[in-house]
């Protein structure tokens, strides 16, 4: 059972459509046993393909998710929190929420923020999602950025790659 999350925001320009690209390569490598949905934010809003629902992959389903994700644009500024904590209360047709979260960002928008978003995430996630491993991808991250995005994996358990 995974989630993909994924920043449309403009800062995104010039990676974007790689993200995009391998996405619907991901999604397309799924299996038919497997659960999936895939969560866009920007601008202060969500995009969510399974409407919070887990979907069971199937090729009807990940054609489906591919058109959505071909019909993202990139808008506005990032909220990964909101997005994150949304990503954490996604179930299945059981009440089971992912098993894994793919968070893909370039950034925090932390503006010189001090606080630990990543405690913030933590916290929440052992609320909503206790058993959910975070995954984060950063595309060219500042170092703060890299340092909140490193955090938020290693809490959950996860791993981080920086993608320059």
């Amino acid at each position: 059972k995974i989630c993909f999350v994924v920043d449309r925001s403009a800062s995104m320009l010039g990676t974007f459509s790689r993200v995009c690209q391998n996405l619907k390569s991901s999604v397309g490598s799924l299996r038919q046993d497997q659960y999936f949905d895939v969560v866009f934010f920007g601008d202060g809003q969500i995009a969510d393909f399974g409407q919070k629902r887990l979907l069971r992959a199937s090729d009807k389903r990940t054609a489906a998710a591919n058109e959505f994700i071909d019909s993202m644009k990139q808008k506005g500024t990032t909220d990964a929190e909101t997005a994150l904590i949304y990503a954490m209360t996604i179930k299945d047709s059981s009440g089971n929420g992912p098993q894994l979260i793919y968070f893909l960002t370039d950034g925090l928008d932390l503006n010189g923020n001090d606080n630990d978003i990543s405690l913030l995430i933590e916290n929440k996630r052992k609320t909503l999602a206790p058993s959910t491993i975070i995954n984060t991808i950063g595309f060219q991250a500042e170092p703060a950025d890299r340092k909140q995005l490193e955090a938020i994996a290693k809490r959950s358990g996860g791993k981080f790659v920086n993608i320059d």
